[in-house]
């Protein structure tokens, strides 16, 4: 509706500002009850939102790209927001932050046996204070989920979403235990509850502090 399409874009002034940010999203399978917890970059598009919950959810039907414009699309992939006692269909041109504006909008995500629920947790500016100590590490990556999601199928998970990008820089470490470091800092999250940002200023995770979430 125009309504709809207004909302959407009710923030577009700006938009450059949020799209460089780190997006967590709770992400609810309605059937099956399954959860996954993502973050992804603030200037995706819904499609690329959608090949990342397809991967998280097992899903997906084309090898795992972070690429915003690569992939092939699972069948029957389809976004919407519920407005006016309907859902509303999103583009999937349309940008995360576009269709999750504040903490605890929600939106939804169809494909071929798959219907989930995505709920916004927070956006990291790159203005907010800590965004420099998490600004490296590789989006996609998954950061917590149900009991179900064990720590080895995150590692899995995040494994996959780092493709074949560089990990992250650790000194003295050869590339194969950079990438293991690498996928260890993709489980860390961004909140822990809705609204409230992790300020890291690099030292919760060298004491341990912070690991995956577990619902």
């Amino acid at each position: 509706s125009v309504d709809t399409e207004a909302w959407v874009h009710r923030l577009d002034a700006e938009l450059s500002g949020r799209q460089a940010s780190c997006v967590q999203l709770r992400c609810l399978d309605e059937v099956g009850g399954q959860q996954r917890i993502l973050v992804v970059t603030g200037a995706y598009p819904l499609k690329a939102v959608g090949f990342t919950i397809a991967e998280a959810f097992g899903k997906a039907v084309d090898d795992f790209d972070p690429h915003p414009n690569k992939g092939k699309n699972p069948p029957g992939m389809a976004f919407a927001l519920m407005r006016e006692g309907r859902l509303q269909s999103l583009k999937a041109t349309v940008k995360i932050v576009q269709a999750v504006q504040e903490p605890g909008d929600t939106m939804h995500v169809r494909m071929d046996g798959l219907a989930v629920t995505v709920t916004l947790d927070v956006i990291k500016r790159k203005v907010d204070e800590g965004f420099d100590w998490i600004k490296g590490r590789p989006m996609p990556r998954c950061v917590g989920g149900d009991r179900s999601l064990t720590p080895q199928l995150i590692r899995r998970l995040n494994r996959t979403f780092l493709h074949t990008r560089k990990p992250m820089d650790f000194l003295g470490c050869s590339k194969k235990q950079a990438i293991t470091a690498t996928i260890e800092e993709m489980t860390i999250p961004v909140a822990l509850r809705q609204g409230e940002p992790i300020v890291e200023r690099g030292e919760l995770h060298k004491n341990g502090v912070l690991h995956h979430i577990t619902l």
